[in-house]
């Protein structure tokens, strides 16, 4: 259970790096569509990291997040 866990916020950690990578394609995506797609993927990387947090209050979890 401890390995699942271990994966789940590594998982987690791995996704929010690609986020961070993202960017509009500029030859589909410009002005405010683009804004709008740097928003979206900046909340959810806010979301992820806040699910991250939230799963290290949990008993189990602090051991493999903490």
């Amino acid at each position: 259970m401890l390995a699942r866990m271990q994966y789940m916020v590594e998982s987690l950690d791995e996704l929010n790096a690609l986020l961070g990578g993202a960017k509009p394609d500029v030859g589909r995506w410009s002005g405010p569509a683009a804004l709008s797609f740097q928003r979206e993927v900046e909340q959810l990387s806010h979301d992820l990291l806040g699910l991250r947090n939230q799963l290290a209050t949990l008993p189990h979890f602090a051991v493999v997040v903490g």
